[in-house]
């Protein structure tokens, strides 16, 4: 038997925008679907976008480990971009990048 290769994420929520949600949320209502994926940024197709880099796609600095986490519901949706952190931090958070 193959053995399960585990992932533990930790997120903060500073703002308090997802626990807000969270405490919302009906109690008769289904359980949000949660899905945590590896994301590739790739070169941008959209026109508006092709003036943001001399290259004209995304820059090299979004190279690297990027996490994508969503969080889907009939009452509310939320999806953000995660990247590891490149360096310890004093305190624990997990990630340094988040939009």
């Amino acid at each position: 038997m193959k053995p399960l290769s585990l992932l533990l994420a930790v997120a903060s929520d500073p703002a308090g925008t997802l626990q807000a949600a969270v405490r919302r949320y009906p109690s008769d209502a289904p359980p949000p679907h949660c899905e945590l994926s590896r994301f590739i940024p790739l070169p941008a197709s959209a026109r508006w976008a092709r003036g943001l880099t001399p290259g004209r796609s995304c820059p090299r600095a979004l190279d690297g480990a990027w996490l994508m986490a969503s969080v889907l519901s009939p009452i509310f949706s939320l999806s953000c971009l995660l990247r590891p952190q490149s360096e310890p931090q004093p305190e624990p958070a997990l990630f340094t990048s988040a939009t």
